[in-house]
């Protein structure tokens, strides 16, 4: 057995049954609701496109300027939902993550690039007996932050690593080599 409502509106002459106590039918509610349709329209807060996200702006700024959607968002202070939902009404194609950060990131664009040095390949005299050598001459421990090889394989699997103090791949004497652990190599 189904329930069935058990109150009756409260409006006067009107014998309706309501599922709520102290509530109107649904024809004398519709009279009460200040913005009876949620329709754009009749609702006086819903604004369309209050960020004025164009599609020549979009256009401009995604597809010829090569910016992200979060720095378009940071541009006109929405969030890059937003951005990225003005992108599909438009019909502008989305590019990849990837193809985003590749081009500026490539080559000369990367931060880190130094003369075209990380292609070098290491010399035959920097092998793991002389990375050994090096890492037990610092105990093996991070001469910069101090975190033992045991911890440090713990925490990322891999032994300590050996860098060139002068960034020279070809420079492998042991007074230019020191231990570090994964972190401080990055940094360095």
């Amino acid at each position: 057995m189904k329930n069935k409502p058990r109150y009756i509106c409260i409006e006067s002459e009107c014998n309706k049954k309501v599922w709520h106590k102290n509530s109107r039918c649904t024809p004398h509610a519709e009279k009460y609701k200040k913005y009876p349709c949620r329709k754009k329209e009749n609702n006086p807060f819903f604004n369309h496109n209050q960020y004025k996200i164009t599609k020549s702006f979009l256009i401009e700024e995604y597809c010829k300027n090569q910016k992200s959607e979060r720095t378009i968002a940071k541009i006109k202070k929405c969030s890059y939902g937003t951005i990225r939902h003005w992108l599909y009404k438009y019909n502008i194609p989305l590019r990849k993550r990837n193809e985003t950060k590749s081009k500026i990131y490539k080559g000369k664009g990367n931060p880190r690039y130094l003369d075209g040095r990380s292609f070098e390949k290491y010399p035959s005299e920097f092998n793991a007996s002389l990375k050994l050598k090096i890492r037990k001459r610092d105990n093996f421990t991070c001469q910069l932050c101090g975190i033992s090889e045991k911890e440090h394989i713990e925490k990322f699997r891999r032994v300590l690593e050996v860098h060139h103090k002068d960034h020279n791949r070809k420079n492998c004497k042991e007074s230019n080599l020191m231990t570090l652990c994964k972190q401080c190599n990055l940094r360095v």
